[in-house]
């Protein structure tokens, strides 16, 4: 699009197109995997145009305790990319291409922006696969509309920003498409949840199995989006930390002072990232519960 209407020049375009590759392979080897993961085990629990009392509660739980423990993964590996790519963007195109573009502001800047693309993409994965997944078959003709409006408001977004902005127009557009389906597949996740909860209440008998009355329990709770898309106080303060420490770090020891300081600043950035994971460790111990679950319940098959 950016080639077709001639909106940034062509130099912008090369560095977009390089920033784009970098930021497309972290996150096809960070979020495809468990993205795929997402997309068969929902396609295989959740029957299309299955009446709604008709799906199995039970296994409708095991759907949404992957979604959750997919989405609280993917959103802090987001955050921590988010976090870090403040202070070694120009470190990693240094290494990438050398001096030339990591003394390009244009470049830096544009690789920073972009980590707030992907942590939009960490959300976007496995709450879309839900939707694709739970959607009924007239749902997803009318979804397939909606997707043409998302590309309208795409569009103008790229109208409104990229003249003023530049390249990094263009990326702002795409986070606002992305946030567009985003939103969207929460309400949709919302929505079918609480369907699914009034069905099962409206249903519970004395005689229910102690499975089905937990499994519809544990959709009240089962997958609050927000939470798991947002760090906890703890982890915004740790997050918070890491950027000022690293940032401090690269204005003083990186990029264009010779190895022995870049070596220095990758030590700090090295140390704060180990302390930022050992504390998550700390704070996720439900996320960790569940893996612990997921697995036993893998190995016990």
């Amino acid at each position: 699009m950016i080639s077709g209407f001639h909106l940034i020049s062509f130099t912008d375009q090369g560095i977009y197109d390089l920033v784009n590759n970098l930021g497309s392979t972290a996150a096809r080897l960070l979020f495809s995997p468990m993205e795929e993961s997402c997309h068969f085990v929902f396609n295989q629990c959740l029957v299309r145009d299955m009446e709604k009392d008709k799906q199995d509660l039970s296994l409708l739980k095991d759907v949404l305790r992957l979604l959750r423990t997919v989405l609280r993964t993917c959103s802090l590996v987001g955050w921590i990319g988010v976090t870090f790519a403040q202070a070694n963007s120009c470190l990693l195109l240094y290494l990438y291409t050398g001096p030339s573009l990591a003394e390009n502001k244009t470049a830096v800047s544009l690789l920073r922006l972009f980590s707030f693309y992907v942590l939009l993409l960490a959300w976007n994965g496995s709450t879309e696969a839900f939707l694709n997944a739970a959607m009924s078959t007239n749902e997803v003709a009318r979804h397939n509309k909606r997707l043409v409006l998302f590309s309208i408001v795409f569009l103008g977004a790229n109208g409104l920003f990229v003249p003023k902005l530049g390249v990094h127009g263009f990326v702002l557009a795409n986070c606002i498409n992305m946030i567009s389906r985003i939103s969207y597949s929460c309400w949709f996740i919302r929505h079918y949840l609480q369907r699914q909860k009034n069905i099962a209440l409206k249903d519970q008998e004395p005689t229910t199995s102690d499975a089905t009355t937990e499994a519809s329990h544990w959709l009240t709770t089962a997958v609050p989006l927000l939470r798991l898309m947002l760090p906890s106080l703890k982890e915004m303060i740790v997050f918070a930390l890491s950027l000022a420490i690293t940032v401090a770090s690269e204005k003083h020891f990186c990029c264009m002072l010779g190895w022995k300081l870049i070596l220095i600043h990758t030590g700090i950035t090295s140390f704060t990232l180990l302390s930022v994971l050992f504390l998550l460790h700390l704070e996720e111990s439900d996320l960790w519960d569940l893996f612990q679950t997921g697995l036993g319940k893998t190995k016990s098959e």
